[in-house]
């Protein structure tokens, strides 16, 4: 009976721990259309000396290329931002558009001080895990046939 009520106790640990997982990875999972929206912060001695802030996400990891999205983007960014919600804070936007690929994607941050700058990364200097991006947009590049006329 003891051995029956631990194993019960195990799957139900493992089932909930599974779908923790599950709804973690569909709140990341965003699809053209959406946007990508962070708070950034910065502390420190030369934090105020911080202008300017671009935002880009790139494709990570073995995922090999989907063959049906030839061509389509592989890292999209912010643009530039200025605007400081408050002291040290920009809020940043990153929309998704209709050519990006699926797969993952991994944040980096850029920065322009009054003198200077840095880059920042999302599992080395900062704790974001990584973004999925779902879509459904397809191009599969159509056969060619290319002749010499004379």
């Amino acid at each position: 009976m003891k051995n029956k009520l631990k194993l019960i106790l195990f799957a139900g640990i493992l089932l909930s721990l599974g779908i923790a997982q599950a709804q973690q990875a569909t709140e990341l999972a965003k699809h053209p259309g959406d946007a990508l929206k962070l708070a950034i912060t910065f502390s420190g001695p030369d934090a105020d000396k911080v202008q300017r802030v671009l935002a880009s996400i790139g494709r990570t990891g073995p995922n090999p290329q989907p063959p049906n999205q030839q061509g389509f983007q592989t890292s999209i960014d912010s643009g530039w931002v200025t605007n400081q919600t408050s002291t040290r804070t920009f809020v940043i936007e990153i929309k998704i558009p209709a050519n990006v690929m699926s797969g993952s994607y991994r944040l980096l941050i850029d920065t322009n001080a009054t003198i200077g700058g840095a880059e920042y990364v999302a599992g080395k200097d900062f704790q974001l895990p990584d973004i999925h991006i779902e879509n459904p947009n397809t191009f599969t590049p159509p056969k060619i046939e290319v002749k010499e006329l004379h």
